[in-house]
């Protein structure tokens, strides 16, 4: 996911073991939602027309997007990554003396995506060939309760796992106390990170988005990552970060993407 992670947890057996089994799943999740793996399930569809598979990982990826795409208003929305690539935040460069974000916006809008089943097997389609998917704001969520369901199946019942901030605690610290954490200050002009506020998790999840730290300047105007999937342009306010407190990190991941998008008062 071209990031960090971290897992702390209590067991009494097995420890020695979980690492490589951890490793084992996260190269998996690899070759489910990666766009930067040329030949992992949405890469594939990306370049195809439609796309069959039988993973269920997957299934849940397009599943939980749609109930949320919905929800927020198609504030959250994954086609939006040819737009992406215009403002060169994706895997590849869109060349913008070729084409234009008005273009690009006819490429958008996860309602002209759809699967149905046959048989074993699902099949994934959308209206045009260039469409395509990026799960970037949804995929850690997922992945960190991915690897909370792995260690509760090994009987692990107290975590906190970490992936490039997305957070899922369960049960204590040894101790009994709950897991602390701490949320960064949004600051542009620091890079050294400094806790802005601090945070018990009892059995939940937590994601934060924000532009601070993700942006570039183009022609003397500062760029977020984070791009409107309504107007296909970058969306900047007021609002420099978001922090999603819910049961599974899943959720959390994309509605803080959504929220930013939104702004302050939307998002409240």
């Amino acid at each position: 996911m071209g990031t960090t992670y971290s897992i702390v947890f209590v067991a009494s057996q097995n420890a020695d073991v979980l690492p490589k089994s951890v490793d084992s799943l996260l190269l998996n999740f690899d070759f489910i939602a990666s766009t930067y793996n040329p030949e992992s399930l949405i890469s594939i569809f990306n370049n195809e027309e439609e796309l069959k598979f039988k993973n269920q990982s997957f299934l849940t990826l397009l599943e939980k997007s749609k109930t949320i795409y919905e929800e927020t208003n198609h504030t959250f929305d994954p086609t939006i990554m040819p737009l992406v690539n215009y403002y060169k935040f994706g895997y590849t460069d869109l060349d913008n003396t070729i084409v234009n974000v008005d273009s690009l916006r006819e490429l958008v809008g996860y309602d002209k995506i759809s699967w149905n089943k046959k048989d074993d097997e699902y099949i994934l389609k959308k209206e045009k060939k260039e469409m395509q998917l990026d799960f970037s704001a949804i995929a850690k969520g997922y992945g960190v309760d991915l690897l909370g369901i792995f260690l509760e199946s090994k009987g692990v019942k107290n975590y906190l796992i970490e992936v490039g901030g997305e957070m899922r605690a369960r049960g204590t610290k040894p101790d009994g106390s709950d897991w602390k954490i701490a949320i960064e200050k949004p600051q542009e002009e620091n890079f050294k990170k400094q806790k802005f506020a601090g945070i018990k998790l009892k059995n939940q999840s937590l994601a934060t988005s924000g532009n601070y730290r993700n942006f570039k300047i183009v022609d003397g105007k500062k760029i977020g990552h984070t791009i409107n999937p309504l107007t296909g342009k970058p969306e900047i306010s007021n609002l420099l970060s978001a922090s999603i407190i819910t049961e599974n990190c899943i959720d959390a991941d994309a509605y803080a993407t959504a929220c930013m998008v939104m702004g302050l008062n939307r998002a409240k």
